[in-house]
């Protein structure tokens, strides 16, 4: 039985004191550790995966780099590795493309066509559950054992349901969210769904192209819907285009619950400064999809939709599973290596709108911050954006700004 009453969730929120009044809020993210060296036996990505058990220990898993995932102590250095490849009952079958680190300290990798459960020293605990629905593009570990799944569709036209919930042997016992899917119309794949823990009990649901923010029970109820209010954000109307030929089309990568009235939005879009290029180069990581996108991060109220912060990135950004309130970055060293720089969320509320008690508040999640800052000329802070009143001013940043950590 998984076990996802997410008492590390409420915990955090917890510590994290007193919600300011927000909106307007900044988001701030202060660093926490740097993970990885170039020593390590197992090296790391643009696209690597990240996880935090309740240790503080950390597991990394490269997604384009084979069949690994590597653990590390809260201070980022290496550990161990399980790096076991094959078709075997607790085997990867190839790169882990999506984790999953829930209460209990479970890990959840999985590969191609198998999910396998580890445990927080990446020992196998129990045999492989066969993944029949083809490319999933999400999944979540239930309190009730089963598991949630969003699957990208590749044919059609037909009527089929695209959220599922699956039993500890890979079944479909239930399936919800039908729709009417078109290939030439692009809704094969913008139906695909990001999923997150709901600390209030079951989860959260969001489409790719669209802001519907939902959360279902654990037996696949829809209990809410909310339409997040994105004035940048515009939905798909036809098929996906290239974002190299064409401009590329807003997307939501991932979700995660910061509090019971906090969720997390990270979304790509066209990088203000996007002009289409002669020809279409090959995408070879995620540095080449960076080239043409922005990240932008933003808390969202789900009981309203309102967006109470906002910030864009240059860069990929991506939540740390299994740790609400954390956020990290790869990044590329002098001599080559690609680390993980996790930083902690803080929202604070915007300057020129003090709190009613006159009292500035800082709401963070996470553990204390080391004295290193952000890295790179990354931050987007001073560009327009609409409904962006809420991000801070990058004179704020300290001098490692422009050298970064080595």
């Amino acid at each position: 039985m998984i076990s996802t009453a997410i008492p590390f969730l409420l915990a955090l929120a917890a510590q994290s004191g007193p919600a300011p009044a927000c909106p307007p809020c900044t988001i701030e993210l202060d660093p926490i550790v740097e993970i990885g060296a170039l020593s390590d036996p197992v090296g790391r990505d643009m696209s690597t995966l990240v996880g935090r058990l309740s240790s503080g220990n950390w597991v990394v898993s490269p997604v384009r780099l084979g069949p690994a995932l590597s653990l590390h102590d809260p201070m980022g250095r290496f550990v161990k590795v399980f790096q076991v490849r094959g078709q075997g009952p607790r085997e990867l079958s190839g790169p882990v493309v999506l984790l999953r680190v829930v209460p209990g300290d479970s890990v959840y990798a999985l590969s191609p066509g198998r999910l396998l459960t580890l445990d927080s020293e990446l020992e196998p605990v129990a045999d492989v559950v066969p993944i029949r629905l083809g490319s999933v593009s999400d999944f979540l570990p239930l309190a009730n054992g089963r598991i949630a799944a969003s699957h990208s569709l590749l044919t059609g036209p037909r009527t089929v349901s695209v959220l599922h919930l699956l039993d500890r042997a890979g079944e479909v016992v239930r399936s919800m969210d039908t729709q009417e899917l078109r290939p030439e119309s692009g809704r094969d794949r913008s139906a695909r769904r990001r999923l997150a823990p709901a600390s209030a009990g079951g989860f959260w649901s969001m489409t790719v192209a669209d802001s519907r923010l939902q959360r279902y029970s654990d037996e696949g109820q829809l209990m809410s819907t909310v339409v997040v209010e994105r004035e940048w954000f515009e939905p798909w109307t036809g098929a996906p285009r290239s974002a190299f030929v064409e401009r590329p089309q807003s997307q939501t990568i991932w979700i995660q619950e910061l509090a019971e009235d906090r969720v997390l939005l990270i979304s790509t879009t066209a990088d203000e400064n996007w002009q289409p290029p002669e020809r279409e180069p090959v995408l070879t990581d995620t540095t080449t999809f960076t080239a043409v996108n922005d990240w932008v991060v933003e808390v969202v109220d789900p009981s309203t939709g309102v967006i109470v912060a906002s910030r864009r990135f240059d860069e990929r950004v991506a939540p740390v599973w299994g740790a609400a309130g954390l956020l990290y970055r790869m990044h590329v060293t002098p001599v080559g290596d690609i680390t993980a720089r996790i930083f902690r969320i803080s929202l604070v509320p915007t300057p020129g709108e003090p709190l009613p008690s006159q009292e500035p508040v800082r709401r963070r999640l996470g553990p204390s911050p080391p004295s290193y800052s952000l890295g790179g000329n990354d931050d987007k802070a001073t560009r327009p954006h609409s409904r962006w009143r809420t991000l801070r001013d990058p004179s704020h940043e300290s001098p490692c700004r422009a050298g970064g950590v080595h």
